[in-house]
């Protein structure tokens, strides 16, 4: 029996609660099932450095279809169901020694299925909050990008950012 509920818990459908459902349906013939669960919890949760796996043209992969799989480290934002939100630092290097960076198509943001991001235990985690005035994740390297006269300070995070450059006009 398949658990929609259970896609992206770290629990993976082995808790008590899926046990308890597995059992209380067995033989009714109902294969998936979706339920509102109160154990669930994200496998990444935000600021996780995480190693995010994609894929490249290559003309030497022709036998592969003309791509390569490389992969690249990053940090989660947000893990929404079967997908993953997170940041790859336009530029960085892939950890597989090829030395591809990393070309950014969306300044760096991109969204996985869960198989293709893993945890990264070697690097800390970065602050992903994002600001409620401009939108930007200053933890990750964005920089507010309104105006330095009409943002108002107390309402951004990227404040330090702004106020220098009032200060520098």
């Amino acid at each position: 029996m398949r658990f929609l509920t259970c896609t992206g818990c770290k629990f993976n459908g082995d808790c008590d609660l899926a046990a308890v459902k597995r059992a209380d349906l067995k033989g009714h013939g109902i294969r998936t099932i979706k339920f509102a669960c109160k154990r669930r919890a994200d496998i990444f949760q935000p600021g996780q450095a995480a190693l995010f796996t994609t894929f490249v043209s290559d003309e030497d992969e022709a036998h592969r279809g003309g791509v390569m799989e490389v992969t690249y480290p990053g940090h989660v934002i947000k893990q929404m169901g079967s997908k993953v939100f997170g940041f790859i630092k336009p530029g960085a290097e892939d950890t597989d020694g090829y030395g591809i960076p990393f070309e950014a198509k969306v300044r760096g943001y991109v969204k996985m299925p869960l198989t293709r991001v893993k945890t990264d235990g070697s690097r800390d985690a970065a602050n992903v909050d994002s600001c409620k005035w401009c939108g930007q994740h200053v933890g990750l390297g964005d920089v507010c990008g309104k105006d330095p006269y009409y943002t108002p300070p107390s309402q951004c995070l990227a404040a330090d950012l702004t106020s220098d450059r009032r200060e520098g006009l």
